[in-house]
């Protein structure tokens, strides 16, 4: 968690949010007597809002306030799970800002969830706060949920919580509605928060700039998760690794839609393409879109479904599905009916673990077992498995050898085997 203040009154436009940030009664000071004029968040909220400030000409009025400061107060809350200490300075170290850090900023402490929430035995309405929420798109959040579920049955058993989320305007417009399938969500914070109403807790969890930890990208994200929230992930059954969304169901136009498309093709299995992400070097691209829907199309075997709208499949044999899904509920109702699914990687294959759909997903730029490994019905491909050849664990920039590379990277994909592989999964 980052701490900041201001020097002067400023109003700005952060995301979807209009927030008014004050500055501490005493002219140039950030002292932890004025809480309410303190502000709390992560650090990609911290950029983020930096940013504005500097388009504002006004970068000089933010201060960040030393964490400890305001970590040592006698009321702030207990730290559950693996403290979060530094997450500023580890930014500023894996950005190359900084070269110099302390071994114990740098490593996790592996913690015991169950010792640290002893001293709230039998307590009431104990109010825990979840900065940062469980990550920034659908498909941390879904892997976040899991992990969390194994926290939160451990502490009812010692306490009655209320889990409130601390979310920035982004994460909140765009991750809630996942929580209507979730039991133990109570309320939401929009960040930053001031010190004043975090102090309102009785304990956080912190997981603000997991992803600068190098354990992010070397064991399997739950694993990684469990170990944050203070679990042992080896003491986890496999079983407890796999997504679930409690009391789903799809809604009634979407289940008269399939209905109509299997009766209009009987016997035949529904496959969902799904090709396209936030990142052109995550993308399936195109010319293979087209190859797909052709060969599966020429088995006679399949009808081929998008809950997205393709550019250049308009006469081709493909059923758009867009408009039903739209909503996460609708996106996660398609994913439900389908028999199949071939997918880039996106959020579509965590749901598809959900419902247990044979899955196929192409990785370009993430391990597939560090993000799928107890998922059993998703097979996850990754393409250009070197250093040199490939994208694993990089961001790539947007230039013409980038895209060369990529364009290789598909011509030497076996997309026959893939196919061939997922019917075998949607025929057992």
């Amino acid at each position: 968690m980052i701490f900041f203040s201001v020097k002067r009154k400023i109003t700005i436009q952060f995301q979807s949010q209009k927030m008014t940030f004050q500055p501490p009664p005493a002219r140039g000071t950030a002292s932890p007597d004025h809480p309410g004029r303190i502000y709390c968040c992560t650090t990609a909220d911290l950029i983020g809002i930096g940013r504005i400030f500097e388009a504002m000409s006004c970068k000089d009025n933010l201060q960040i306030i030393p964490e400890a400061k305001i970590k040592s107060r006698s009321d702030f809350p207990v730290q559950l799970g693996v403290k979060n200490d530094g997450e500023w300075e580890r930014n500023q170290y894996y950005s190359g800002l900084t070269k110099i850090i302390g071994e114990d900023t740098l490593n996790i402490k592996n913690v015991n969830l169950n010792e640290q929430i002893s001293g709230f035995k039998n307590k009431k309405n104990l109010r825990i706060a979840i900065l940062n929420g469980f990550g920034s798109g659908i498909g941390d959040t879904l892997i976040g949920v899991t992990a969390f579920s194994r926290a939160y049955e451990l502490i009812k058993e010692s306490t009655s919580p209320k889990i409130e989320i601390i979310y920035s305007p982004e994460q909140y417009t765009k991750l809630t509605p996942i929580f209507q399938y979730v039991k133990f969500v109570d309320k939401f914070h929009i960040a930053p928060i001031t010190l004043k109403k975090l102090l309102e807790f009785d304990a956080i969890f912190d997981t603000g700039g997991l992803a600068h930890r190098p354990e992010f990208k070397n064991k399997p994200v739950v694993d990684f998760l469990l170990t944050i929230f203070g679990l042992n992930p080896d003491e986890v059954q496999n079983a407890d690794k796999r997504n679930k969304l409690i009391q789903f169901q799809p809604g009634d136009d979407l289940e008269k839609c399939f209905r109509k498309i299997r009766n209009d093709a009987p016997g035949k299995k529904i496959i969902l393409l799904h090709p396209k992400t936030s990142s052109i070097f995550k993308n399936i691209p195109d010319k293979y879109v087209v190859e797909i829907i052709h060969k599966l199309h020429a088995t006679g075997k399949y009808t081929i479904v998008s809950d997205e709208r393709l550019p250049g499949t308009t006469d081709l044999p493909i059923i758009d599905l867009s408009m039903l899904a739209k909503s996460f509920r609708g996106l996660c109702g398609v994913v439900s009916q389908v028999d199949g699914i071939l997918t880039a990687d996106t959020c579509v294959y965590h749901i598809a673990d959900c419902f247990s759909i044979p899955t196929i997903a192409w990785f370009t730029m993430y391990d597939p077992d560090i993000w799928a490994r107890y998922y059993p019905t998703v097979r996850g491909i990754l393409l250009g498995k070197d250093e040199d050849s490939g994208f694993l664990n990089k961001k790539p920039e947007h230039n013409d050898t980038n895209l060369g590379k990529l364009i290789k990277l598909w011509e030497e994909t076996d997309i026959d085997q893939a196919l061939s592989l997922l019917g075998n999964l949607v025929h057992q």
